[in-house]
């Protein structure tokens, strides 16, 4: 069974990814409040997008962490 915390991390992650109104939450976050590295790697990745202004989605996140979402 699925750690709480990793499902967390998971539905964290992809609401940044599937739900653009939740794009002001990321600057309340960083990379060590993630325990899974897979989180850290997406979530760096989402980090760098909102920086460069650029469409945070499925393909975008893919492509920057170059880790299948």
């Amino acid at each position: 069974m699925m750690d709480d915390r990793l499902l967390l991390e998971y539905q964290v992650l992809g609401s940044f990814i599937s739900d653009k109104s939740t794009h002001d939450y990321i600057d309340k976050l960083n990379v060590e409040d993630f325990i899974d590295t897979t989180s850290k790697t997406v979530f760096a990745a989402i980090e760098i997008l909102k920086a460069r202004k650029e469409n945070i989605d499925i393909f975008t996140v893919n492509k920057q962490s170059k880790v299948s979402v």
